[in-house]
């Protein structure tokens, strides 16, 4: 079975892979700018080092997919499942995280500027070093035990905006 990856506006093919699902799949540098992967099943999925700008993916299943050094800058991933999703060292600047899974994720060294982290759940996440400039967050997000999200960088969202 070929699966395409198509851009999420143009239609155009990115990729094509050749098995029954997206799980597993390596895809370790791959170029995916602009992908449609909304709703997919990634499970234990192989992106290190991909290009993932602006792609598309809400409400997929990422759940333990290797993103390290991965560019997810301006991606969209509202109510995307990244449980123990090793995020390390990658991009997420400007990325749409509202109301996704994050537990349990290694954030370590990432870099979330202007992140919408709004009912997002890092909780027990690895924060260690993450860029948290800008990012914002509301009473909904759920922070690692003694994590200081704004001492980071972060914005509570009000009325009016922060800044």
């Amino acid at each position: 079975m070929v699966i395409e990856i198509r851009h999420r506006t143009t239609g155009d093919l990115l990729r094509e892979v050749e098995a029954p699902t997206l799980a597993r799949v390596e895809l370790v540098g791959a170029c995916l700018a602009g992908a449609d992967l909304r709703r997919q099943i990634l499970t234990l999925a192989r992106l290190q080092k991909a290009d993932l700008r602006e792609a598309d993916l809400s409400f997929a299943l990422l759940n333990q997919v290797d993103f390290a050094s991965a560019d997810l800058t301006g991606a969209n991933a509202i109510g995307a499942a990244l449980n123990d999703a090793d995020l390390t060292s990658a991009n997420l600047t400007g990325a749409n995280l509202l109301n996704a899974n994050l537990f349990r994720a290694r954030l370590n060294d990432s870099v979330l500027r202007g992140a919408i982290l709004v009912g997002a759940d890092l909780a027990e996440a690895d924060l260690a070093g993450a860029d948290l400039t800008d990012a914002v967050f509301d009473a909904y997000t759920r922070w690692p035990d003694a994590f200081d999200a704004t001492a980071h960088g972060a914005c509570l969202r009000q009325d009016p905006p922060c800044r």
